[in-house]
């Protein structure tokens, strides 16, 4: 199942927002609390269980990273045909093929996923933050913006604990 949830507001609870949502992903939790965007992940590990796979998970960069919430089917082919282009990747899972096919195809790399999936990219040298989901939004994602700060999360609750916001609407 996997859960995320970050943001741009350094004193945020994400420690706490991450516990809340410890049934995600019993498997590991990392924080990434570095500026400008601060990242949590809880991980349910099903295709490759190495340490190596866990996220938030950096790109050959070293500063780019995502997390990923989903499953995207058929990521073998899409990793051989990235391994001809050059990739070389270090891990057997999905979430790799994911971001190795952002570094690829950038924004247009949803266009090659077939699966179901919540995506969010920090792009370090565009200094973006990018969420995506699959089509028909089986995969969830919330954000939050009060007109100065950004939070996204895999879990309406996680969002409540990190940001301290009494309340939500969804229209």
């Amino acid at each position: 199942m996997c859960g995320f949830v970050g943001g741009t507001n350094p004193i945020w609870k994400y420690s706490a927002a991450l516990e809340s949502i410890a049934h995600r992903g019993p498997d590991s939790s990392k924080l990434h609390l570095e500026k400008p965007i601060q990242v949590g992940f809880r991980r349910l590990s099903i295709i490759d269980l190495g340490e190596k796979a866990d996220q938030p998970m950096f790109a050959p960069d070293g500063d780019s990273w995502l997390v990923f919430n989903g499953e995207i089917y058929g990521f073998q082919s899409i990793r051989r045909h990235l391994e001809k282009k050059g990739h070389i990747f270090r891990t057997n899972s999905d979430t790799e093929v994911v971001l190795h096919a952002y570094c690829e195809w950038g924004d247009q790399f949803v266009e090659h996923l077939d699966g179901m999936f919540a995506v969010v990219i920090w792009d370090a040298g565009q200094k973006e933050l990018k969420l995506f989901r699959d089509r028909p939004g089986i995969k969830p994602l919330y954000y939050f913006f009060d007109g100065q700060q950004f939070a996204f999360a895999s879990e309406l609750k996680a969002l409540e604990v990190a940001c301290a916001v009494e309340k939500f609407s969804i229209d």
